[in-house]
C-alpha cells in the first residue's frame, strides 16, 4: 500500500468447513486497502461492477477499534475491551480467478483475500446485542437472497475476531486505533450483478445498494 496504513483486515472461509473446500487447514485472511470504503449519497451506496473482473457481496460484521493491539496472545476479553463499536458491513470482494473450477486457497490468499471494496453502515449496532444471535439477510430486487446469522463466523463473532487479531499480529501486521476488522461471511458469498440490493442487519441496522 505504499506506506498507507490498511483500513483494516478481512477474515475469509470462515464458515464451517469453508477451509477443507479449499484446500487449508484454517481460515484466511487479507487487508482492506487503504481508502476501499465505499461513501454514500442520500443513503445509498452505488458501484459500478464494470470496474470489477467478477462482482461479489458477502454479509458480515466489522470490529472497530478504540486502541491498538500489540500482543500476540490477546485474549477475547481484552479484545471486547479493544473495540469501540460494531458496525454493519457489506463486503464486495473481487473474485478475478481463471479457472475457478480448481481454486485453491492458496490462490485467493496470493490475490490478499480478493479484498476490493466494503461498506461499513452509517450506525452501529447497538452494544447490548448479542451478535452471534444476529439475524442478516440481503435482497437483491426485493428477493431474499442470502441469511444468515452472527455465529455462521467460525462459530463465535469474538473468537473469530481473536484468530483475526493473531492472525495479523503473527504476519507482522499490528492493529491501530480507527482500523474495521470484519470476521468473515454471514450465510455465503453471492454474485453482485446490477440491480437494487438492502441488506438488514436485524433490526439494527439496513444498507441500501445500487449496482450497474
Amino acid at each position: 500500500f505504499a506506506g498507507q496504513a490498511a483500513d483494516g483486515f478481512k477474515g475469509g472461509l470462515t464458515g464451517r468447513g469453508d477451509p477443507q473446500r479449499f484446500g487449508l487447514e484454517q481460515p484466511l485472511a487479507g487487508a482492506l486497502p487503504p481508502g476501499s470504503a465505499l461513501q454514500s449519497t442520500d443513503n445509498t451506496f452505488e458501484l459500478d461492477s464494470r470496474k470489477y473482473h467478477r462482482a461479489m457481496v458477502e454479509l458480515e460484521l466489522g470490529f472497530v477499534f478504540e486502541k491498538p493491539i500489540t500482543a500476540s496472545d490477546v485474549s477475547v476479553q481484552e479484545i471486547k475491551a479493544a473495540v469501540a463499536a460494531v458496525f454493519p458491513v457489506l463486503e464486495l470482494p473481487d473474485l478475478g480467478f481463471a479457472g475457478e473450477g480448481s481454486l485453491h486457497g492458496k490462490d485467493v490468499i496470493a490475490a490478499n483475500a480478493s479484498a476490493k471494496h466494503y461498506i461499513r453502515g452509517p450506525k452501529a449496532i447497538h452494544p447490548i446485542t448479542e451478535i452471534n444471535d444476529l439475524v442478516l439477510k440481503l435482497y437483491k430486487d426485493e428477493e431474499l437472497i442470502v441469511e444468515g446469522v452472527g455465529s455462521d463466523a467460525m462459530g463465535d463473532q469474538w473468537r473469530a475476531l481473536q484468530w483475526l487479531v493473531k492472525q495479523r499480529l503473527s504476519s507482522g501486521w499490528s492493529i491501530k486505533k480507527g482500523q474495521i476488522l470484519i470476521t468473515g461471511a454471514i450465510g455465503k458469498m453471492v454474485a453482485l450483478p446490477p440491480g437494487q440490493y438492502r441488506a438488514e442487519f436485524g433490526d439494527q441496522a439496513s444498507i441500501f445498494l445500487a449496482v450497474r
